[in-house]
This record gives C-alpha cells, sequence and structure tokens, in this order.
C-alpha cells in the first residue's frame, strides 16, 4: 500500500463541542468515517469525517495528558484499544 495520510486532528474544548461540531458538519453533508466514540488509548472523545482528498478529520476532545510518571507500551490495532464505546451514527 503506497504511503497515505490517515487522519488529522482538530482539538476542540470538550465532549459538547465534539457533538454539536460533528452534528453541524453533518448536517452540511460531510460524512462520517468513524464514530462518535471515546478511545481507550488516550480515553479521548473522538468524531471522524472523510476527506475528499483521501484519510480523515477528527474532531476531538478530552485527551489524556502524560507526564514524569507515564511509561510508554506497544499496543495491538485491534477494536478493543481503539474505541471504548462508539455510537453506529447513521446519516
Amino acid at each position: 500500500m503506497p504511503p497515505s495520510m490517515h487522519h488529522i486532528e482538530f482539538h476542540v474544548t470538550d465532549f459538547n463541542e465534539v457533538m454539536v461540531g460533528g452534528k453541524k458538519l453533518t448536517e452540511r453533508g460531510w460524512q462520517t468515517a468513524n464514530g462518535p466514540g471515546r478511545h481507550v488509548l488516550g480515553s479521548n472523545y473522538y468524531w471522524y469525517f472523510k476527506t475528499p482528498c483521501g484519510g480523515a478529520f477528527e474532531l476531538g476532545a478530552d485527551i489524556d495528558v502524560v507526564d514524569d510518571k507515564w511509561v510508554p507500551g506497544d499496543w495491538a490495532y485491534i477494536p478493543e484499544n481503539t474505541a471504548g464505546w462508539q455510537v453506529a451514527y447513521k446519516e
């Protein structure tokens, strides 16, 4: 597979801004790629939208902040590690 953009995140203030922003984008014709939901790793809220250039853009909020006690890990890319919960959004 050739290299490509996966996604770009636009960090907003809180859960409400993810949901209201996602609703407004949907009303304007943007198609959901994934979400809304909440990630397991980072525990942030998200809503991904398809882009005309491939990949996606994400509205995200409330991501964990790392400090000196944080230990990096290696996580498998599986559903159990990506979404703690997710709405099956129908457009």
